[in-house]
């Protein structure tokens, strides 16, 4: 049997909680994902920032930045292989 709302609002609100005192990307992002877990079983799961590479984030047209996925948090990857995702 799943977990009831109740439980599910509980984790949601325990998210909030650790989002409104933590700076630490980290202990939040890694929160997240053991809430996921326990709302959806999976076997990998990954959250990935967007990197913009260039002389200004807000370049004018014609002009190329790079794009590049930065790994925040990862569960059940070999991480090697999920570091450089373009």
């Amino acid at each position: 049997m799943g977990l009831s709302t109740v439980d599910k609002l509980r984790m949601l609100l325990d998210i909030t909680k650790t989002i409104s005192r933590s700076l630490d990307l980290d202990e939040v992002l890694n929160l997240v994902m053991d809430t996921l877990d326990s709302l959806i079983p999976y076997d990998a799961a990954g959250i990935y920032m967007v990197q913009v590479f260039g002389a200004n984030s807000r370049m004018g047209h014609g002009r190329r930045r790079d794009l590049r996925l930065h790994t925040q948090a990862v569960r059940g990857y070999d991480i090697d292989d999920m570091q450089e995702l373009h």
